[in-house]
């Protein structure tokens, strides 16, 4: 299959590049040819960007779009010879079909209430105030993306990215497969107590002493930008909450202050002359001091409870039925893809399409084997070497959406056939080898060393918020590694390094499939570089997290038995 997909990559690149050398005259040496045909050729734009740029940058399609136009005809021919099968002057094309479809920020109203509490007496105002609805950032991860436009621009059988350039088919992709976004914003808030302070007055008018208390509370309702459903290019995705949260904050902030004033007035005992004429009065001292405290705490808050996504892929096969897509067209698109950077979630939603339209991936036909491994037994405190090793011991274990078991041992059910019952995979209601997802892999591990479960059974999410952040340069074996800020994609295990680069074990998905595993498999890769080991694709790593479980080994641990 994969010689086949090189193939038709040869055949649409060498076509599309020659066509556009031959009506140039540009004169090029044989063997630069061989380097079109590869299939990493899509990589070489970012690897281009990469060196502009020099490390990561905030906004990458917006920084990618001002290097593309930036671009002289030098440059593009250098890309052109290096074998890119990204034309970079359609980038900024591409990305402005991804901006059109996420939404705008938004200012609404947000409701403010104040009370205020005297001894004797209490009264409410309320009032509105403009708030800022961040919709672009909760939009931005069901975008249509931009690489996605790119590698149906490549694989368009009517067009040639750099001979003659046609935009019918995004002009189709803007029209058929931006997401569709559903907001509740008018429904669910934050709830925070802003101020609640304290005045107390207390003044002396040389004679007596009053004292005032006043209480005053201000509380904004902050609407949230939270989700109802969004329809997406390849699935459906419904969103639940947990409403009226309690979340005390326990970080409260104290703001003290006082104010003083000091006046004199007449109007005191009279003063009399030797005669006993009043003429004048004695001053009055008057002292007013107030003081007052402020304290600043969350009160309610409703929280995000659960994403469940349903494949599907009606839009998308659409729009492959009109522009006559064939299945070996669906390989090439997600081998291009997969040579592009972060686009992990976006190879594994084209897979869902091969995995339904090729007969070959028929995971109905597919043949179980049982899988015994031989999982160490570990006396006395653990190193991290021996969590390692224990990950190691189900290498190979089949990848199953939904797999957990955190129990000691090896689930003897592994490798026999069983039906995926949870929902939002392409694999769901199909019979398939029972193994493990991603999470239920990082679970099972650290349960053979303390007899609990890092994300307490709640997946990704859950692992990422009972976690704490690390650098890259802080990894240590047994260090978890996350896709995505917050959890939600990929999870895996830092394996160390070898040759200089870092490794990563997991139970990987469709990318590391084979001829035996056909949803995927426990895996050790390279993490973030082009470079495969031991064949297996890089994967692609970015937040860093440390459970909180100390090892033997570690330093800390070492100096509290010094």
């Amino acid at each position: 299959m994969f010689e086949m997909i090189k193939k038709a990559i040869k055949k649409k690149i060498l076509k599309s590049v020659l066509g556009f050398l031959a009506s140039n005259a540009v004169p090029i040496i044989l063997g630069l040819l061989t380097i079109v045909i590869v299939v990493a050729g899509a990589s070489a734009v970012f690897n281009a960007f990469s060196s502009w740029f020099g490390g990561t940058p905030v906004n990458e399609a917006e920084e990618m779009k001002k290097w593309a136009e930036g671009l002289t005809d030098e440059e593009v021919q250098q890309l052109i010879e290096s074998g890119s099968s990204i034309n970079p002057k359609l980038i900024p094309d591409y990305i402005e079909t991804e901006q059109k479809g996420i939404p705008a920020n938004k200012t609404v109203q947000m409701d403010v209430k104040q009370t205020t509490w005297t001894p004797s007496d209490f009264e409410t105002d309320k009032w509105t105030e403009p708030h800022e609805l961040k919709l672009y950032n909760t939009a931005y991860p069901y975008r249509l993306q931009w690489k996605l436009v790119a590698g149906l621009d490549i694989i368009d059988p009517k067009s040639t990215v750099w001979e003659f350039w046609k935009k019918d088919i995004i002009n189709q992709a803007d029209q058929q497969l931006q997401p569709i976004y559903h907001w509740k914003y008018d429904t669910y808030s934050k709830d925070i107590t802003e101020g609640t302070q304290w005045w107390v007055t207390e003044t002396h008018d040389g004679v007596s002493t009053s004292r005032k208390v006043k209480e005053v509370n201000i509380t904004k309702y902050y609407p949230l930008e939270f989700l109802e459903k969004v329809e997406g290019t390849f699935a459906d995705y419904n969103f639940t909450y947990k409403e009226d949260v309690e979340t005390l904050d326990t970080g409260w902030v104290y703001v003290e202050g006082s104010s003083s004033t000091r006046y004199w007035t007449t109007g005191g005992d009279p003063i009399e002359d030797e005669n006993g004429n009043v003429i004048g009065h004695t001053k009055v001292h008057h002292h007013s001091r107030t003081t007052w405290q402020e304290k600043r705490k969350i009160v309610v808050e409703d929280l995000l409870d659960d994403i469940i996504k349903t494949p599907r892929l009606d839009r998308i096969a659409g729009l492959f039925n009109e522009n006559k897509i064939t299945l070996d067209d669906i390989e090439m698109l997600a081998e291009v893809v997969n040579n592009m950077p972060d686009t992990q979630d976006l190879t594994e939603d084209i897979g869902d399409i091969l995995a339904i339209t090729s007969l070959g991936l028929d995971a109905g036909n597919y043949q179980a084997t049982e899988f015994n491994p031989d999982v160490p037994i570990i006396e006395g405190n653990w190193t991290r070497s021996d969590l390692l090793d224990t990950a190691m011991s189900i290498l190979d274990l089949y990848y199953f959406w939904g797999g957990k078991y955190p129990y000691n041992g090896a689930n003897p059910d592994w490798g026999k056939s069983r039906v995926v019952t949870a929902k939002g995979n392409w694999a769901t209601g199909q019979a398939i080898p029972l193994g493990l997802d991603c999470s239920g892999f990082v679970d099972w591990v650290y349960v053979q060393m303390t007899g609990k479960t890092i994300g307490k059974g709640g997946g990704t999410v859950a692992q990422f918020a009972n976690t704490y952040p690390i650098s890259e340069s802080e990894l240590r074996v047994g260090d978890l590694g996350f896709y995505r800020y917050g959890g939600g994609v990929h999870v895996g295990i830092y394996a160390g390094t070898s040759n200089g680069k870092k490794l990563f074990i997991h139970s990987g998905g469709r990318q590391w499939k084979d001829s035996t595993h056909i949803a995927g498999r426990v895996v050790i890769t390279y993490n973030n570089t082009s470079e495969y080991y031991k064949g297996n694709a890089p994967s692609k790593f970015k937040y860093f997290r440390r459970p909180y479980v100390t090892f033997a080994d570690d330093p800390e641990a070492q100096e509290s038995t010094e």
